[in-house]
């Protein structure tokens, strides 16, 4: 398969694999809901998993804290804990930023009332550098330096 057409399959979400320059190699990065859905979170693969990742650590790591008091510093040490986490994919390049907030109208009396807390995750993970394109310029300053 020639890199027009890969480059083509990919226009339609479809991942190929292509052996361009030593080696077969995956070649794209979209998932199955490109180009109809424009959802970032959902078309680029490596940022999906991010999400995933994300979302499934969470869970784990925080199903312990279930039946705990509902008190102002637990909700603090929640978000605490996950905005240190969330630092740390940061600064190791797996995220561009990314922090959790306790939004009060997120969180209505009668939810906390019965016992549901929802925080607010905000994060970005790098896109993958999809297409890199060069411009090649003749410049005739160079030729003017040889009898300068």
């Amino acid at each position: 398969m020639e890199l027009s057409e890969a480059n083509r399959l990919n226009s339609y979400g479809i991942i190929t694999a292509l052996n361009f320059t030593g080696g077969f190699k995956a070649w794209g990065n979209y998932t199955a809901c490109y180009p109809a859905n424009t959802d970032i979170k959902d078309y680029f693969i490596s940022v999906n998993r991010m999400f995933g990742f994300v979302a499934k650590t969470l869970i784990f790591s925080y199903w312990g804290k279930i039946d705990g008091k509902m008190t102002p510093r637990f909700v603090q040490s929640i978000v605490d804990s996950i905005n240190i986490w969330l630092n740390g994919l940061t600064s190791d390049g797996h995220l561009l930023g990314g922090r959790v907030e306790f939004i009060s109208g997120e969180n209505n009396t009668a939810d906390l009332m019965a016992g549901k807390m929802r925080y607010h995750v905000y994060l970005t993970p790098p896109s993958p550098a999809v297409e890199i394109d060069y411009v090649l310029e003749y410049d005739l300053s160079y030729i003017e330096a040889l009898f300068a």
